[in-house]
């Protein structure tokens, strides 16, 4: 199968190719897009949420640095603002471990 697509009024020629693809896909191909969805939901169920970095974080560091780990850079984004929002009434040992968790970060983006 051939797909062509050409510029137009609303579109550019690769934004109207990709419409043209996806339909295909969901015409054509709907159970394996269907799967496709289905195990990204899988995958993404599997992450690790702000509330567990927190918990880990009030217990145990070596918990709350294997979270870091896993963490995703959008879930980082998220999990930075909230902490760093909550950091005034943070106790002081919760408030030394994200510290150095935050540094770690700094340190390995640059």
């Amino acid at each position: 199968m051939v797909i062509r697509s050409h510029a137009s009024a609303k579109n550019s020629a690769r934004a109207n190719f990709i419409k043209a693809v996806r339909k295909h896909q969901w015409k054509n191909h709907r159970n394996t897009m269907i799967a496709r969805i289905k195990a990204g939901k899988r995958r993404s169920a599997d992450n690790p949420t702000v509330q567990d970095f927190i918990t880990a974080l009030q217990g145990a560091p070596q918990r709350a640095i294997q979270i870091y780990k896993e963490l995703r850079e959008k879930d980082w984004i998220q999990l930075k603002r909230v902490l760093d929002a909550m950091e005034p009434i943070m106790p002081v040992e919760m408030l030394a471990t994200w510290k150095a968790i935050e540094a770690f970060h700094d340190t390995r983006t640059r």
